[in-house]
């Protein structure tokens, strides 16, 4: 029986008998990987058929390029050990996610804290940090070379678990410095627009529901990038020091 054409619901299976079905030698596995699936109570085996959205011309290669650089992927990658293996390569490889180098003048992260409220078009006014979701914040990250046409080039915002949304650094349209954004990306942590109220989380998780909250929200976030661009024409580290304390909500210190 071709397992792969029957769908299969709650189906208890042993993880021999997963491997078999997903044509998967164990034996052949990363030591990290039999190690870790030997202390874990479970596992999940997945069976793609076949990639979405690629040219015929797409080689292995190239799809493991734009998979280590997808938002809902790249954090993943980033902070756990995640292996490939084609048929043309006979060892597991380490993915990794491509960081590029930043601009000798920014070369830490940004951390910009998110205001607890904002006040949204309709003089409404949005909580984005509460008692249940404290933490909000803005991590911007400069590149020496440009980012355009690279797909590195987004704002990427970040619920509890994962990749909620992400938007391209030129659809936010920057006000002030738009060409000095190509050069910018970042993450926007932001767990409260997972409220099942705000409705701000597409099934997709594509982008963010246009909606008031997010809106706000994402030009809040365009503000501070724009900032971050015209900063980045004046290329000292005191410049840089003072824009990033002036971003930061009023506290005893800076």
């Amino acid at each position: 029986m071709d397992f792969r054409r029957v769908t299969l619901t709650n189906v208890a299976i042993d993880l021999a008998a997963a491997l078999k079905v997903a044509e998967i030698d164990a034996a052949t596995l990363p030591p990290s990987a039999v190690a870790r699936l030997e202390k874990s109570q479970g596992f999940t085996v997945v069976i793609g058929e076949r990639p979405n959205n690629f040219q015929r011309s797409a080689t292995a290669k190239r799809i493991l390029e734009k998979l280590t650089q997808h938002p809902q992927a790249r954090r993943l990658v980033a902070h756990r050990p995640v292996y490939a293996r084609t048929v043309n390569t006979a060892d597991w490889q380490l993915l990794r996610a491509h960081d590029p180098e930043p601009r000798p003048d920014f070369p830490e992260p940004i951390m910009i804290e998110v205001p607890a409220t904002l006040i949204d078009e309709n003089g409404d006014r949005v909580v984005l940090r509460d008692d249940q979701w404290p933490e909000a914040f803005l991590e911007l990250q400069t590149s020496k070379e440009s980012l355009r046409n690279t797909g590195i080039n987004r704002l990427d915002v970040i619920g509890e678990i994962g990749a909620i949304g992400s938007h391209d650094i030129t659809s936010l349209g920057l006000t002030n410095h738009p060409a000095h954004g190509d050069f910018i990306f970042g993450e926007l942590y932001c767990p409260k627009l997972e409220d099942p109220q705000y409705k701000c989380v597409a099934n997709d998780r594509e982008r963010l529901i246009h909606n008031e909250k997010t809106r706000v929200l994402l030009e809040w976030a365009r503000d501070r990038i724009d900032e971050l661009a015209g900063s980045s024409l004046k290329p000292t580290r005191r410049n840089a020091s003072t824009r990033i304390c002036h971003n930061r909500q009023p506290s005893t210190s800076c």
